[in-house]
């Protein structure tokens, strides 16, 4: 049985595919803008149930021993994509997730866990227009991640590293000032990111404010 927190992720993704398979059957007579372009994003990354961590490490620590998460960091992202008509593109972009970080402390025990993402992806992106200038965007792809774990204290440090390939998904909107200069603002979900075995694993989401640019 689904749980709300499942429906609500699974309600997202339609929506997301519900709005791209629209944009990019649009007709004919509405897809006169095409070409190339390029854009330059940057906003804060979360990591999604990280709290929960916290929960687990201290379930092996001494009692009395602390534990303090940052799900949270700046995100930035480089991207560049091709606009076959009005209402489709393919895109690829570089993601930088920012940083996740766990610290604890008690008797005896004290040391910082860090998780570092970044990656490349490639997505199909939809435009629903609203008006000549304001559209709805929806997005599906696949991102292909590299985490970086890193864990230090007392009883010194150690690292691991994990890549892979997992389905990336977004909504937002976007606002064109003219021709070659436009903005958006979107939100991303990055699923599975990291190896559940030596890393650890979750989703991360972007919210994100961005500059494009078009190449006429």
């Amino acid at each position: 049985m689904l749980t709300q927190d499942a429906l609500h992720k699974k309600a997202l993704l339609s929506f997301s595919a519900a709005v791209l398979t629209l944009g990019l059957a649009a007709t004919p007579a509405m897809a006169q803008t095409g070409g190339w372009y390029g854009g330059l994003g940057v906003g804060q990354t979360k990591i999604n149930d990280f709290d929960s961590v916290c929960g687990d490490v201290l379930s092996l620590l001494p009692a009395g021993s602390s534990c303090s998460s940052d799900d949270k960091d700046n995100g930035l992202k480089v991207f560049a994509g091709n606009q076959f008509n009005k209402n489709g593109a393919v895109e690829l972009g570089y993601v930088d997730l920012g940083k996740g970080t766990i610290s604890v402390s008690g008797p005896g025990v004290g040391g910082t866990a860090n998780w570092e993402a970044t990656g490349f992806n490639v997505a199909l992106v939809g435009t629903l227009p609203v008006n000549e200038a304001l559209g709805v965007l929806g997005r599906i792809g696949i991102f292909a991640w590299n985490l970086d774990f890193h864990v230090s204290g007392l009883g010194g440090s150690a690292s691991e590293s994990a890549s892979g390939a997992d389905l990336t998904y977004g909504l937002g909107l976007k606002y064109d000032f003219n021709k070659t200069t436009g903005m958006r603002f979107e939100w991303e979900k990055f699923k599975d990111v990291g190896d559940v075995n030596t890393t650890g694993q979750g989703d991360i989401d972007l919210l994100s404010f961005s500059l494009v640019f078009r190449f006429q």
